[in-house]
């Protein structure tokens, strides 16, 4: 089991480099190589400082519950489809159970639907009031400089945070033992090396346009919400966490940095995780003796 944690933490890891340092390399306030070591820094950090929080969300770590999140997350990812590794391993595991704990589901649900809802909300709200307040600065070369330190300090804790509550919750699918640990440590730095350009080009250069303001933003309304979801045990996708942020930080800008139809798709697919893991978790527990 331990094996297949150790991939989906590669492939896991390969796809958020560009979630937690995209937005700061897309807005031209951090290089390249130095945000492959923010991400792995932080992420590693988060995931074994506050990683234990997360084993709260862990009721049934099984070959099954593997099995069907790399079916749902893992697999589709290596096409270009996103679909969520956290809405598919929590959700999995009530599948596996054979449809027990549909409760602590709709429980979740509830939490999800707030937590993104709130990201709307403060994206908006906080861009506006960033807006006002840069357009009245009388030293914008002095706000500037503020600007880049900000933007650099908060990919480091989008790092941090996206390591406690993705792979925390990850890790405590496996045993404590140290080489298992190791197992992990490699797995995360290895998927980060590969992937980090691949993973930066499709999120930091479609953002180009991307400017300090929508980057403070986005990245202090995830980091806060990612950050209370780890403290209520709840998996949180942080790729659809930020999607949010950028998307209605942009709407509160002269310029939009999302389609609204591609919003709505991507939030669509990424929400497919929950019937699909559910359903094959199901069809997986039966299958299996």
């Amino acid at each position: 089991m331990a094996a297949i944690v150790a991939a989906i933490a590669l492939f896991t890891s390969a796809s958020h480099v560009g979630i937690c340092v995209g937005p700061a390399v897309g807005a031209g306030f951090i290089r390249r190589r130095a945000s492959l070591a923010v991400y792995v820094a932080g992420v590693l950090l988060g995931a074994y400082t506050q990683g234990a929080l997360m084993s709260r969300a862990v009721f049934n770590p099984s070959i099954c519950t593997l099995a069907t999140t790399t079916a749902i997350a893992v697999v589709p990812s290596l096409a270009g489809i996103p679909l969520s590794l956290n809405f598919a391993l929590y959700t999995s595991q009530i599948g596996c159970s054979l449809l027990r704990g549909l409760g602590k589901l709709a429980t979740a649900s509830i939490y999800w639907v707030t937590l993104l809802t709130l990201t709307a909300l403060l994206s908006l709200a906080i861009t506006q009031a960033l807006r006002a307040r840069l357009s009245s600065c009388r030293k914008p070369a002095v706000a500037l400089r503020a600007s880049r330190l900000t933007v650099y300090a908060l990919s480091a804790l989008m790092s941090y945070v996206v390591g406690a509550n993705t792979f925390g919750f990850l890790i405590h699918f496996t045993s404590n033992s140290v080489a298992t640990q190791a197992l992990l440590i490699l797995a995360i730095a290895i998927g980060a090396l590969a992937m980090h350009a691949k993973s930066l080009e499709r999120v930091a250069y479609r953002f180009f346009r991307i400017g300090p303001i929508h980057a403070i933003t986005c990245y202090s309304v995830s980091i806060s919400l990612l950050e209370i979801a780890t403290l209520l045990s709840i998996p949180l996708p942080a790729s659809l966490t930020i999607t949010t942020a950028l998307y209605f930080s942009g709407r509160a800008a002269p310029f939009k940095l999302m389609r609204t139809r591609s919003y709505l798709t991507y939030l669509l697919v990424q929400s497919i995780s929950i019937p699909a893991a559910l359903g094959t978790g199901v069809l997986i527990a039966l299958l299996l003796p």
